[in-house]
């Protein structure tokens, strides 16, 4: 007389069972390495036919968000699964690059309006009004890149594509920034402009390389328009967006201890942004600063007197910073 084996409560898993397990953590390695999306194509090498696809997506586990892309289990949030549902969606080599990859390495705020710009070698596909593909002959080994999971063009790379689609005003920011954050050197962007002879902003980028003080990183049109201003003038220019103690500044002259904050509505027009910068002026202050607000009238209508009174407070702590010297 035989006995049935002891249970453990649980319901032995049958063929089928092991065969959808094995094909559900597939899927979910795969997706796990790309923000929860996969292709169709990496759904059909981990097991999955066009009728179980089908039948996924009917009951919500698969979410269509790109041609040939879907998102597992939940709809793909954030701009980088967008982005990388774009690269996923033409099914061949690609890198993010321009306004794309400059948002990737944090050069640029993601603009949710444009166009997701892709890179890739040889006749491109078509371009869609989501997707905007370019073409290049070759892309060198040292101009590919990959951050947070998604394939980029590197840093050099980028700055030297957004040259050609940006003003200089802001290839000036992207080039400090691409600097400040990511130890990028002006060798490195000089390299890349030697790898694509044919670009377009190459005028722009060395010129922004061989201005005598260097980039210079800004936050704001204002901020543009002080920095001009004071080259304009022939005033040495500050450090920009610096720490001072425990605050950070829109531009220092550290010799001088001078400081020079720079008021729009938009960022000091509320009661407790006035109290705060107030508070920090009188610290400043009294740790032996002179901070000199600008505000945007004297950035644009009285340019002259602005001016005048900046290089007056430079040349008196100079003169200051001179007797002390001597004294």
């Amino acid at each position: 007389m035989t006995f049935p084996a002891p249970s453990n409560g649980r319901r032995a898993l049958r063929p089928g069972d092991r065969v959808r397990a094995t094909v559900n953590a597939q899927i979910s390695r795969v997706a796990g390495r790309q923000h929860g999306l996969i292709t169709t194509r990496q759904l059909a090498a981990c097991g999955l036919g066009r009728g179980a696809i089908a039948h996924r997506r009917s009951v919500g586990v698969l979410i269509p968000v790109a041609p040939r892309v879907l998102a597992v289990g939940r709809p793909a949030e954030g701009a980088l699964a967008r982005h990388l549902a774009a690269v996923l969606s033409i099914e061949r080599e690609a890198w993010l690059s321009h306004r794309s990859a400059a948002a990737v390495w944090d050069l640029t705020p993601f603009e949710a309006r444009q166009p997701v710009d892709l890179l890739v070698e040889g006749t491109p596909p078509r371009s869609r009004p989501d997707v905007r593909i370019r073409q290049t002959k070759r892309l060198d080994q040292a101009d590919r890149g990959l951050r947070k999971g998604l394939p980029v063009t590197g840093i050099a790379r980028t700055v030297v594509d957004l040259a050609g689609v940006l003003a200089t005003d802001r290839v000036e920011r992207v080039v400090a920034e691409a600097f400040a954050l990511h130890r990028c050197r002006p060798a490195d962007v000089r390299a890349a402009l030697e790898r694509t002879p044919t670009r377009r902003g190459h005028g722009t980028v060395r010129a922004v390389l061989e201005q005598a003080d260097g980039p210079r990183r800004t936050r704001s049109e204002a901020e543009r328009r002080f920095l001009e201003m004071v080259r304009t003038a022939g005033i040495e220019s500050p450090r920009t967006n610096a720490k001072v103690g425990r605050y950070e500044v829109d531009a220092v002259w550290a010799r001088e201890r001078v400081i020079v904050e720079i008021d729009g509505y938009a960022f000091h027009g509320s009661r407790h942004r006035f109290e705060h910068d107030r508070r920090k002026d009188a610290e400043l202050q009294a740790a032996g600063w002179i901070v000199f607000r600008v505000t945007w009238r004297g950035l644009t209508d009285d340019t002259l007197a602005t001016v005048a009174r900046l290089s007056a407070v430079l040349t008196s702590r100079r003169e200051d910073s001179g007797e002390r010297g001597h004294g």
